[in-house]
């Protein structure tokens, strides 16, 4: 079925990708963007780490993901015409669980996301906790030397006095002119 350009600019606008996923994420539990990126991060490696060592990977209501192993065979070489073993390819297969595939077909509502609630003296201690962490990662990136550079190599501050751009001078030919515009055919 041919698709419409509007068509594909509304496919396209309505795709999730993954910096939208990190978008929704932060926005809906209250995260920096940085954090919510760090959770989604962490989520995706997991998984991968999970299907990479062949064991399956599943996520309660969303779906399953496990190691698709496909079988070795021999192709062909195109230049030499000879007989060439091919690796057996690896992928990644997925399955829907059953309250996503629900919610797509609109059975039941999507689970709502239980909202953080702190103390307020949990936050101060809480924004102190981490004022002190980044004062120690200051620290530690102040405290550490600086790398040594190879005898004889060049800094920005030692090249000497920087001289003018050459510039740029015309030969002397006249401009080139335009071929005239060959006339259209009729029938």
């Amino acid at each position: 079925m041919p698709q419409g350009r509007r068509e594909r600019a509304r496919r396209k606008r309505d795709l999730m990708n993954k910096s939208g996923l990190i978008d929704k994420v932060s926005d809906t539990m209250d995260l920096a963007r940085r954090d919510g990126e760090a959770a989604v991060n962490a989520v995706i490696r997991e998984v991968m780490r999970k299907v990479k060592a062949s064991h399956k990977a599943a996520i309660t209501g969303f779906g399953a993901f496990n190691l698709s192993r496909g079988t070795a065979r021999r192709g062909r070489n195109q230049r030499t015409r000879g007989s060439v073993k091919k690796a057996a390819p690896n992928g990644i297969r997925s399955t829907a669980g059953t309250r996503s595939t629900k919610e797509v077909n609109g059975r039941s509502p999507a689970p709502t996301p239980a909202k953080v609630t702190t103390k307020k003296a949990d936050t101060k201690t809480t924004v102190k906790k981490t004022a002190t962490k980044t004062a120690m990662v200051r620290r530690t990136v102040a405290n550490k030397p600086t790398a040594k550079r190879a005898p004889g190599a060049k800094t920005a501050a030692n090249h000497g006095p920087r001289r003018p751009a050459a510039r740029k001078t015309t030969t002397g030919r006249a401009p080139t002119r335009k071929a005239p515009a060959r006339p259209s055919r009729t029938r």
